[in-house]
Parts: structure tokens; C-alpha cells; sequence
């Protein structure tokens, strides 16, 4: 090949680098049902408060070609009915908001293996699902839900499953922390965009006052208390100083804070 016609295709990849590079990193919030629960079950409650209001929520993280979601809500009606939820609907009719379709997902980040943040893993079928290694032993060792070992050990085999241990930057703009204090592997996800820090805090804090005000998960919401008022001190200190954002994991406040742009879809970031 002639040395201009290198240097002319090296130009255009370095161009196109650079226009991925400019590419703005876009938050958004998907809110796939909304229902009453047990306050006793939820870090930052009102005190005499029975049930309070709670969203089922996933996030979406899109810059350039890369399609990242955080959580992927579920897909069974039976759960929903029992919970009594309220607009539950399918995550990719919504992300179809977003224009996204499911084989454009390029990964799964899971905060951790409750239903509602992996039961909607099998809808993406060529995402990398990101999993902590303690939170996959963990499942591994319940031995159960079999389905969903089974669909991991499929993705295993096809290089689509990611395990990481401990802290791990996944892209130049996303970093995974492991805390371990609601479930044994719980991470959260630290996105940066707009020159800002978003904190995706999975079920560490159920709402953002809980992160705020340092407020412990309740017993039976939790499997470590040291490792969980740790990571929300931690946290708590870095709000107070206007280092970060956090996006609770069931808080209807953000669905009021960031601007609606399809159904049961708001942009935090764009």
C-alpha cells in the first residue's frame, strides 16, 4: 500500500477516535414499575411510616457505540402482581423509547443478583453481563435460581460473562466498586459525564437521603452492617463536599429531578 494512502487511513481512525472521544456519555433513569413497600425494609424511611412509596428502576448508560445498562429489572408478571406494582412493563418495550434494541446492549452491569436487578439478563443476548466474583460464589453456592445459573454458565462459555473482584474501571467513564453490604457481592457503578460523578448505588442506599444522612440498611435488608454504614459514611461525606450524585436504587425523587423524554424514561445526563 502507497505511504499516502497510510497516511490517509491512519488520519481517518484517528479522526474517528476522536469523534468517540467527543461523544457526550448519556445517564438515563427507566423506571419499569411502582408500587407501596415495607418501610421497615428500607434505609431512609420515615420513621412511623408503614409502606412508602418505591420505584423499580435500571439505568442506562449510552456513549458512542457502547450501550451499557446498569441493572436490568425482570420480566415476570407473577412477581410483579405479588408486589403489587403498578405500569409494570417489559424493559425492552421501554428502552424501544430510547431507540435502543436488545442486541445493541453491549453489557449488563449487575450492582447484584436479586431478581429485580438480573431477571431481565436472558433479554440481552449479546451483552457482556459484569458480575462480582463474591456475588456469583454466592449464588452458586444457594445453588439456585437454576435458570439463571445455567443462563450465566451459557454466557461463560460464549466469553460474555465478565466476573471481576473487587474495584475495576470497566470503561474510561465507569468504575465498579465493590461494597458487599446489602447482598454478599452488592457493587456500585461510578459514572462520570458532564464533568460530573454519578453514583449508581444499587440497593446500598433505597434512597438517595440514605446515602445522604448515612443511614444503615435494616437487618433483614442486608448482609454486612459494617461493610454497608462504611460505604454510605464514605459517601455521605463525599456528597457534603459536592463530589457526587447518587442515583438510589428505588427512589421515586429522581423520576421528579431529571425531565421525562419517553415513557417511564428521564435523562440525568445528555
Amino acid at each position: 500500500m502507497r505511504p499516502g494512502r497510510l497516511l490517509l487511513l491512519a488520519a481517518l481512525a484517528a479522526a474517528l477516535a476522536a469523534d468517540a472521544a467527543a461523544a457526550p456519555v448519556e445517564i438515563y433513569a427507566v423506571e419499569y414499575g411502582r408500587s407501596r413497600y415495607p418501610a421497615a425494609l428500607v434505609n431512609g424511611a420515615a420513621r412511623g411510616r408503614k409502606r412508602i412509596d418505591f420505584a423499580w428502576l435500571f439505568h442506562v448508560v449510552r456513549h458512542d457505540r457502547l450501550v451499557l445498562l446498569i441493572d436490568s429489572g425482570f420480566t415476570s408478571r407473577s412477581r410483579a402482581r405479588a408486589l403489587r406494582m403498578t405500569h409494570f412493563a417489559n424493559p425492552v418495550q421501554l428502552l424501544g423509547g430510547l431507540g435502543i434494541k436488545p442486541r445493541q446492549v453491549s453489557h449488563v452491569v449487575l450492582t447484584h443478583a436479586h431478581f429485580d436487578h438480573i431477571g431481565g439478563v436472558q433479554l440481552f443476548p449479546r451483552a457482556r453481563v459484569v458480575i462480582q466474583r463474591r456475588e456469583l460464589a454466592a449464588l452458586q453456592r444457594r445453588g439456585r435460581p437454576r435458570r439463571l445459573l445455567r443462563l450465566l454458565e451459557r454466557r461463560r462459555r460464549a466469553g460474555r460473562l465478565l466476573v471481576v473482584s473487587g474495584d475495576r474501571r470497566l470503561t474510561p467513564f465507569m468504575r465498579l466498586q465493590l461494597v458487599g453490604g446489602h447482598s454478599p457481592g452488592s457493587q456500585v457503578v461510578r459514572v462520570r459525564a458532564r464533568g460530573r460523578v454519578f453514583l449508581f448505588a444499587g440497593d446500598e442506599c433505597y434512597l438517595a437521603r440514605a446515602c445522604r444522612r448515612a443511614l444503615p440498611l435494616p437487618a433483614r435488608a442486608r448482609a454486612s452492617l459494617r461493610r454497608n454504614h462504611r460505604f454510605l459514611r464514605q459517601v455521605a461525606r463525599q456528597i457534603a463536599a459536592g463530589k457526587l450524585t447518587v442515583i438510589a436504587g428505588h427512589d421515586p425523587a429522581v423520576l421528579r429531578a431529571y425531565p421525562r423524554v419517553a415513557p417511564h424514561v428521564h435523562a440525568v445526563a445528555r
